[in-house]
């Protein structure tokens, strides 16, 4: 980690010292708020994963309408 930061310093040397130390630490923050967006990402799409294989099974416990009946509740 502080090898890291002494790189991501010596990227922005020519600002300063104080000033190298600011971008550098916000370069850092930026690499790993982009990794927890893509954390977060896969997590949303294992989840909607699994309440779709959940749902899948209430296809089959539907129940058909007959043949020449509607399928609307009022029988339009």
């Amino acid at each position: 980690m502080v090898s890291l930061i002494r790189g991501l310093k010596g990227l922005y040397v020519g600002s300063g010292p104080g000033f190298a130390d600011q971008q550098a630490y916000a370069t850092l923050f930026g690499l790993v708020e982009r990794q927890a967006t893509m954390v977060a990402l896969v997590r949303v799409f294992q989840y909607m994963t699994v309440m779709v294989l959940v749902l899948i099974p209430l296809i089959f416990l539907t129940k058909r309408p007959h043949k020449g009946e509607s399928s609307l509740p009022n029988g339009r």
